[in-house]
């Protein structure tokens, strides 16, 4: 058909050129243009209607490829139009490797459409290139190879091996891509491409604007995809690749390098990327969740990392904004670095997940904050975390997890405790935690440690100790509101999850709750089914404390639970003041909760308050107790209260006292105020503990200070705000009546014990009073005994209570003082005592003193009366407030011819003092006293003087401090059973804090009597030194001497002849020392037989006395005169003494003895003899103890008769 058209065309040409006349030049140039159309018809010929063209390409193919690369290219059929496009079928492009071969490109159809005369010039230029069902396959050698040529580098200006060319737009369409690897095939499917393609020396530049595909492996189906990337030296980079999937959208550039291992490096932006689909891609991994990811990535298909920021879901997991540098190879996926919220918390750290196993395990070091647990555990177990955190687990379902934990944990909470820090080990998974040995937790000052396992929804095992620093941490966050100190506890939980015992006990060295105090605390408790049901007992065990600042020894308690019904089995709390005990129960199944006590008492100093057969009854409700009917008894009085107090210690009471012993409660809020009373009234107590408000109408009977009963007080109390006032309270007694009016500062605060009570703070008073006797001064002003005398008092007190200042006067007429240890009183006394502020002034103060006791009546009393001694008292000066219980004297007190007379021994005199009281509580007492006149007639070691020089007072330091003179010029008379003599002298007496202390000498005048077992003595000389700084026992120095007779050798008469002995008397009052004086002629055993052998039993003067028996003890003489009295009365007689004889000493041949008796109670009779005839006769009748009648008869017969006088002066 060619060939006809061919000879066809050129037989039409000759014929026509042969006809045409024309010159013979022009003819030529016809028949070359005829040759070149019939050339180019023939080509176009040849092309279209012939295989020429297919085979000179193919073999042209073979000459430029084949030669080079295992490739062979074949193109089929190939039609169009020559000058504007081409249309190839049935191209192929086979991998040729021997042993290797397969198809690597087929496609149907080819179009091509390009300029002519861009070829012509070498412009491998094509307008459009659409490709349609092309059949791509890239395949992997055994050894790893991927079977696809390499092309050579470029060389000169051929340019490259492959020539270049560029394609302005090409489609893809319904194209299909497989890679088969050596383990696995990639099949792309539905692909459709369109954009543009460039090959130029710089290699391949491919621009796709929109594309389509399916991978069908993995459901992977792209919807829109567009790239940009260029391909050279197998090396492909991405200026763009974007591609909306059903996996999510991404956004990618970067690398590829195509090579047995490829390499890529790539930026990624996924958005929505369901991580799933996107495992499946991954070898043994399976990963699950959403995300939202931007980062980069690099390495090839066995390990490759990157960074990336990811947000979104990760296995249920929330992950916020998480920066993270990664790296996944040998089935791991290792995060080196994570920073953002994971779980829902923001976290620091590195991480792994291995897939190697079934289950993938992972890794987590990483700093946390506020993580809650139940974001990794889905369930209700609420935590949050803030530190350290070690995490190791696998699985990620509920199901499958496990982890294990070690932290370290600053602040945060799990479920509702709170903790400051927490480290050590933990298991978790979806059933249970379990808490490692040694897991630390500390809140606050408080610190634990504990193991064991928690069932989310099974049992419960968890043991562990726990240390308390500080109990205030907890306020708040307990039952208990109020509680601080320290403490230890073991604690154990066991049983169901939902419903556990709790079992333990406690111990702290120092813990409050409330105001309860203990040094030493003990708590046991054992309860079944805590949540639901409770039941067991709890007990408790205080020791060493203060309940409201009331100390205790002991509080102990038993009580048991059953649910919420609580009984109290006996509570016992003791304190060497106080016991309490008491039973209860508490129903707290109610909304109002009834508490019952009964069976209790409370035993405080002694006296006891008990609820006797009475059940105190109160209801516990939200705001706090109401007490309904609560009484407790003491002997005859009672207290009762009805009202609410409220657990923030508000109170609302109604009280009711009757006959209340006042001085105990008294000692709690003023101590040391001895006051007595009972106390009877109706009150009402409200406001709070720290602050009560108080209203009392009532009274006390028979109110009593110290000893001293001030009658009746009544009236009206209120205290608010630290103000104690009254408008009307009454002290009333037959001997007086006062009343006082007005407020003062004070504080009696329930909770502020340790503070002050008398607050330093103004006050107003008003005090007025009158009456006939002050029964309280001696309390005041210890050495007055009473002061009585009709008085009128009004006082204005102002000031602060520690410092009060004094506005008034107080007036007396013909009254009475009496001072202590002196026995008459001042009388006729007339006050005139002014205050202004601080001050008291004794404007006038004057009485007088009879001397009633110094008037002694003799035998001729009645016929020589003395006149009655009047004596002068006057005081002077004032007095500065300077407390409560604290004055600055500054007085002067005089007395002129003042009898003395002392109350307790037999001690009187006559003096003139001028003394000076002056210094703070207590003063000193300064001055002196000039002695008129002083008999001392108690005799020395009396039971008095001992018991007076022994006495010790209770208090001291209240006692006035003294430093005085005493002085006596002479009429300073010692007239005992020891002694009759006068002294003179001068001494200093000083008492200070109750010791009395004498420094002094008394000299003896001469003439005086010293009395020795029944014998007077004269005192030569001698003196009564005050030396002893312990005691009053002056020291003794005296000189005396006495006749000692011996009976006559040969003598008619009954006289005798007696020689003057001299003694010495040393030693002190209390232990006396006789002897003889240096030069005596007598021994001191001599001088002992005649004082003993002569001593007459009934002689006036022979009182026996402690002082006497002391003075012959110190002769040797144990018995002293005691031994011829106790011979005499056996006897039967009352006078025997036996008188030896001169120079024989105990000859009874050369004795004389003396007997004699009472016959009547008036007539007695008495008989001296030697042991020879013609002895003495007497016979006394005595008329009184100085007057008696004697008749005698002596050795001559001579009778005699005389009235006898005895008269002492």
């Amino acid at each position: 058909m060619a060939e006809m058209i061919i000879f066809s065309i050129i037989k039409g040409l000759v014929d026509l050129i042969g006809r045409t006349k024309m010159k013979k030049r022009y003819k030529v140039l016809l028949w070359l243009g005829a040759g070149l159309f019939l050339l180019l018809v023939t080509v176009a010929i040849l092309i279209t209607q012939t295989k020429f063209l297919e085979k000179q390409i193919n073999l042209a193919l073979r000459s430029w490829v084949e030669r080079d690369y295992p490739v062979r290219i074949t193109i089929g059929d190939i039609s169009g139009n020559v000058i504007t496009g081409l249309k190839l079928t049935e191209v192929r492009i086979d991998y040729t490797e021997p042993g290797l071969e397969y198809r690597m490109l087929r496609v149907d159809t080819l179009r091509l459409s390009y300029s002519v005369s861009d070829l012509w010039n070498k412009r491998w230029i094509l307008k459009k290139v659409e490709v349609v069902n092309p059949r791509i396959e890239l395949r992997q050698a055994q050894d790893g190879r991927w079977l696809i040529p390499k092309f050579k580098k470029a060389k000169g200006l051929r340019k490259t091996g492959l020539f270049d060319f560029q394609v302005e737009q090409f489609s893809f369409n319904h194209g299909k891509v497989n890679l088969a690897a050596r383990s696995d095939t990639l099949t792309i499917d539905s692909l459709q491409l369109q954009g543009q393609i460039i090959k130029d020396r710089n290699g391949w530049h491919l621009n796709l604007p929109s594309g389509f595909l399916v991978y069908l492996q993995d459901s992977l189906r792209v919807s829109d995809l567009k790239t940009k990337f260029d391909l050279k030296e197998g090396k492909l980079q991405f200026d763009t690749l974007a591609m909306n999937c059903n996996w999510g959208d991404f956004d990618l550039n970067g690398s590829v390098k195509i090579a047995q291992r490829p390499e890529f490096d790539l930026s990624v932006t996924g958005r929505g990327v369901i991580l799933e689909d996107l495992s499946r891609m991954l070898p043994h991994v399976k990963l699950s969740g959403k995300v939202n990811v931007a980062g980069k990535i690099s390495g090839d298909l066995k390990s490759f990392g990157g960074q990336a920021i990811v947000d979104g879901i990760f296995f249920d997991r929330s992950f916020e904004n998480v920066k993270t540098s990664w790296v996944f190879g040998d089935k791991q996926l290792q995060f080196k670095r994570l920073d953002g919220e994971i779980f829902s918390a923001p976290l620091v750290g590195s991480g792994k997940l291995n897939f190697q196993t079934k289950l993938p395990g992972y890794e987590l070091n990483c700093q946390v904050k506020e993580l809650d647990l139940a974001n990794i555990i889905q369930g209700n177990l609420h935590s949050n975390f803030s530190g350290s955190v070690n995490l190791t687990g696998k699985g990620f379902s509920d199901k499958e997890m496990e982890l294990a934990l070690e932290v370290e944990l600053a602040r945060g909470k799990i479920d509702r405790y709170d903790f400051d820090s927490a480290s050590g080990k933990m298991d978790i998974d979806f059933k249970r935690i379990y808490f490692h040995p040694g897991f630390a937790a500390r809140y606050k000052h408080t610190a634990g440690t504990f193991s064991g396992n928690l069932e989310y929804t099974g049992n419960i095992d968890v043991a562990g100790e726990v240390s308390f620093g500080d109990l205030t941490d907890f306020w708040g966050k307990t039952f208990a509101k109020e509680i601080a100190g320290r403490g230890k506890a073991q604690v154990r939980v066991s049983g169901l999850t939902q419903d556990f015992d709790l079992a333990g006990d406690f111990h702290s060295d120092s813990a409050w709750v409330y105001q309860l105090y203990s040094s030493n605390l003990t708590g046991k408790f054992d309860l079944k089914t805590f949540v639901t049901h409770q039941r067991g007992s709890v007990a408790l065990d205080f020791r060493k404390g203060t309940a409201w600042s009331v100390p205790y020894d002991s509080l102990v308690g038993l009580v048991k639970v059953d649910s919420l019904f609580v009984t109290i089995d006996t509570v016992y709390a003791g304190n060497k003041y106080a016991f309490i005990q008491t039973k209860g129960d508490l129903d707290g199944s109610k909304e109002v909760q009834p508490l019952r006590l009964y069976k209790g008492s409370v035993i405080f100093e002694g006296i006891t308050f008990s609820t006797r057969e009475d059940t105190v009854l109160v209801d516990v409700t939200k705001q706090g107790y109401s007490f309904r009917k609560a009484r407790m008894y003491n002997g005859k009085g009672s207290l009762a209260a009805n009202g609410t107090v409220t657990y923030e210690e508000l109170m609302d009471l109604g009280l009711e006292f009757r006959n209340i012993d006042i001085h105990p409660w008294l000692e709690l809020y003023l101590p040391h105020r001895q006051m007595y009373g009972y106390f009877s009234a109706e009150g009402r107590l409200k406001g709070s503990f720290a602050s009560p408000r108080i209203e009392l109408n009532g009274k006390i009977d028979s109110l009593t200070y110290l000893e001293v009963n001030l009658g009746k007080l009544s009236g009206t109390l209120q205290y608010q705000d630290s103000t104690l006032s009254t408008d009307s309270l009454v002290l009333s007694s037959p001997e007086w009546h006062y009343l006082c009016k007005g407020f003062v500062r004070t504080n009696l605060s329930f909770t502020d014990t340790a503070s002050q009570r008398l607050l330093d703070l103004p006050q107003q008073i008003k005090f007025e009073g009158e009456g006939n006797k002050f029964s309280v001064i001696h309390l005041f002003l210890p050495d007055i005994e009473y002061l009585k005398g009709n008085f009128h008092t009004s006082i204005d007190i102002t000031g602060t209570p520690l410092h009060p200042q004094l506005n008034g006067g107080i007036n007396m007429k013909g009254g009475e003082i009496k001072f202590d240890q002196l026995k008459d009183p001042v009388t006729n006394l007339n006050m005139d005592i002014r205050m202004e502020n601080d001050k008291i002034f004794f404007q006038s103060v004057k009485g007088e003193a009879e001397g009633k006791a110094l008037s002694k009546g003799g035998a001729f009393g009645f016929l020589f009366p003395k006149a009655k001694k009047k004596g002068s008292l006057a005081l002077t000066g004032q007095m500065r407030i300077e407390s409560l219980n604290n004055f600055l004297y500054d007085l002067n007190l005089t007395g002129r011819n003042f009898p003395i007379v002392y109350e307790y021994m037999e001690v009187s005199g006559l003096a003139d003092f001028d003394l000076r009281i002056e210094g703070a509580t207590p003063p000193k007492v300064s001055g002196q006293i000039k002695l008129k006149q002083l008999d001392y007639e108690e005799p020395f070691g009396s039971p008095v003087t001992l018991a007076l020089a022994g006495q010790k007072v209770a208090d001291p330091s209240t006692l006035w401090d003294w430093d005085f003179i005493v002085a006596a010029a002479n009429n300073a008379w010692v007239k005992n059973t020891d002694m009759n003599a006068e002294f003179s002298g001068e001494i200093e007496v000083f008492r200070i804090d109750g010791q009395m202390v004498i420094y002094g000498i008394l000299d003896a005048f001469s003439g005086g009597r010293f009395y020795v077992a029944g014998r007077s003595f004269d005192i030569e000389k001698g003196q009564i030194i005050f030396e002893n700084v312990e005691k009053p026992d002056p020291t003794l120095d005296l000189l005396i001497s006495s006749r000692l007779y011996e009976a006559p050798e040969a003598s008619a008469s009954a006289t005798s002849s007696g020689e003057k002995v001299e003694l010495t008397v040393t030693g002190t009052i209390s232990q006396p020392v006789i002897g003889t004086p240096s030069g005596s002629k007598y021994t001191q055993q001599e001088v002992l037989e005649m004082m003993v052998l002569q001593s007459p039993t009934a002689a006036t003067n022979g009182k026996s006395s402690p002082f006497q028996e002391k003075v012959l003890g110190s002769l040797g003489a144990d018995v002293g005169s005691q031994l011829m009295q106790k011979f005499a009365y056996g006897l039967g007689v009352e006078t025997f003494y036996l008188r030896p004889g001169k120079g024989s000493g105990f000859d009874l041949g050369r004795s004389e003895i003396t007997v004699g008796g009472y016959l009547t109670r008036g007539l007695y009779w008495q008989y001296t003899s030697r042991f020879s005839p013609n002895p003495d006769l007497s016979l006394q009748y005595r008329l009184n103890r100085k007057l008696f009648l004697e008749g005698t008869r002596d050795r001559s017969n001579v009778y005699k008769l005389g009235l006898n006088l005895r008269w002492e002066f």
